[in-house]
């Protein structure tokens, strides 16, 4: 989870969900909104904010998919996001990752 520090009432977060993608609030966690997601089969394994511009959030998506009987981890829908607008649209990053699929990916600005 991520807090915006420009929000004065710091109330602005920012969450990613390995079953569901980025969520965000803007009342303090009392309503959320789904703001960016893969498939339902990938889920936002990182999320962090740029600390010198709050309206530069990263999301790291990994495609995995666990039942009592088997586990698929890795694909080709894994990938890196980044949104330069605090989360009204993103972009896949995917210059210098290798072809095919890839597995469960970190970030850190």
């Amino acid at each position: 989870m991520v807090v915006d520090p420009d929000d004065a009432t710091h109330k602005t977060w920012y969450a990613g969900s390995a079953s569901g993608g980025v969520w965000k609030t803007t009342d303090g966690g009392k309503t959320w909104n789904k703001i960016f997601s893969v498939d339902e089969n990938t889920g936002c394994s990182d999320l962090t904010m740029d600390p010198k511009n709050p309206n530069t959030l990263y999301a790291a998506f990994w495609e995995f998919r666990r039942t009592a009987w088997s586990f698929n981890s890795g694909g080709l829908k894994s990938a890196l996001y980044k949104s330069t607008d605090g989360g009204k649209n993103w972009a896949k990053i995917h210059n210098g990752f290798p072809a095919g699929k890839l597995g469960r990916i970190a970030v850190a600005v």
